[in-house]
């Protein structure tokens, strides 16, 4: 094996490793909105099939979505209250 390749992998292997940690925060953060986004979802689907009974409905968007994944259940609570004041 000729020197030059292996310095140009140890290289790589260093450039990439940078480019991990340049990435790694942004995209945990973003993950991390992603997935309570998704769990937000799945609470605003629950709440519209046992509120249904009660008469409360909230439309599922992105926007509810994110409200309720990011700030759990006072979000919910947020979302009704505006519903409320604003309907």
């Amino acid at each position: 094996m000729d020197y030059k390749i292996a310095i140009a992998y140890i290289f790589a292997v260093i450039i990439l490793y940078v480019i991990f940690w340049i990435f790694y925060k942004p995209l945990k953060r973003v993950m991390k909105v992603i997935v309570n986004s998704a769990l937000g979802c799945a609470a605003l689907i629950g709440l519209n099939y046992i509120g249904g009974w009660a008469g409360i409905k909230i439309g599922i968007n992105l926007y509810t979505a994110v409200i309720t994944g990011t700030l759990g259940v006072p979000g919910v609570g947020l979302i009704i209250f505006m519903q409320r004041i604003f309907a």
